[in-house]
């Protein structure tokens, strides 16, 4: 695949037809990669999140190198800041929200995944994984292609070129409130009943009120609590 207008934005994109995952390939190659490497995939075969059927669907990822340690716990909002906004921008009558912390929605049905993992030199490499054609997925899954024409390189480009941006500028020492602003103004989570998992096995039901300064959850139930990382189901706005 040619990419003219992703490599216009990013001209070291590397991409593969198939892979196993994005991810796990800029994890293995970390130590020697610099900062916003970029890995763009037509298939994945193994991933966590995702399993792309071959064209149905882009999978990139991006090692990104925090200058700062207090960046580490905003990457995946970036992502998904960066991601909802590009595509708005390109299908203006689409209407996208965040799910947090990881998941584009149209509608209740899923868009797309993001996956992130902080490698033992603190880089931190995150994926996402974009439907654009319908495909063996499950009923809550959702496609570009269900409501306007799409190509594979004009998405890619969107998505790489509003990442970028916004890297340079949350790496540039600004404040991260912007990013944040961004995420409470689109995300469908916020007002929603919500049953929150966390990795302990506790479940905890309730609205979800805010998100912090630095990407927490603070859901309200019997008490307050700030949630950093859970599998968040939507009970009803």
């Amino acid at each position: 695949m040619e990419l003219p207008k992703a490599r216009a934005v990013l001209p070291q994109l590397r991409f593969v037809e198939t892979t196993d995952s994005t991810n796990l390939s800029l994890q293995r190659e970390h130590a020697g990669l610099a900062d916003f490497s970029a890995l763009a995939a037509a298939e994945q075969t193994a991933g966590r999140s995702w399993v792309a059927e071959p064209g149905a669907s882009i999978s990139l990822s991006v090692l990104l190198r925090p200058n700062v340690p207090e960046l580490l716990s905003l990457i995946t909002l970036l992502m998904a800041s960066s991601a909802r906004t590009a595509i708005a921008e390109l299908y203006p009558k689409l209407s996208l929200t965040i799910k947090w912390p990881n998941d584009l929605l149209i509608g209740d049905r899923k868009l797309a995944g993001i996956l992130a993992s902080v490698n033992p030199d603190q880089s931190v490499v995150v994926g996402i994984g974009i439907n654009l054609a319908k495909q063996s997925a499950p009923a809550t899954a959702v496609a570009l292609s269900e409501f306007v024409s799409t190509d594979f390189d004009s998405v890619l480009a969107a998505v790489v070129g509003k990442l970028q941006e916004n890297w340079q500028k949350l790496q540039s020492g600004s404040t991260s409130g912007w990013l944040i602003e961004d995420v409470r103004a689109n995300c469908s989570t916020l007002g929603a009943e919500v049953r929150a998992e966390l990795v302990t096995g506790e479940s905890i039901v309730g609205r979800a009120q805010d998100i912090t300064a630095d990407g927490r959850l603070i859901v309200q139930a019997e008490r307050e609590h700030v949630l950093s990382a859970a599998d968040v189901f939507h009970i009803r706005r």
